[in-house]
């Protein structure tokens, strides 16, 4: 594969698996990811050839309220499925 753009790639569940079943770097020719949620739902450290980080990779970016899981419509379907 010549290139990737991961957006937000996935840490949930990917976060102990060293470099296995996690985009890396080696996936394609250039990798290059934005990070705007790290640590939370997105990888938080650099994985590609160039990594970006706007506003600094925050897991909460301005104007972006903390969501309730709980009461969400998706968990709520999730739950029940």
């Amino acid at each position: 594969v010549g290139r990737i753009t991961g957006l937000d790639a996935a840490y949930p569940l990917y976060m102990n698996t060293g470099m296995k079943g996690h985009l890396t770097a080696s996936d394609a020719a250039f990798v290059d990811v934005i990070h705007t949620d790290g640590g939370r739902f997105g990888f938080p450290s650099p994985i590609g050839h160039a990594d970006f980080y706007p506003n600094g990779g925050r897991p909460l970016q301005p104007g972006c309220g903390e969501m309730n899981w709980f009461s969400s419509k998706i968990f709520r379907f999730i739950r029940n499925f």
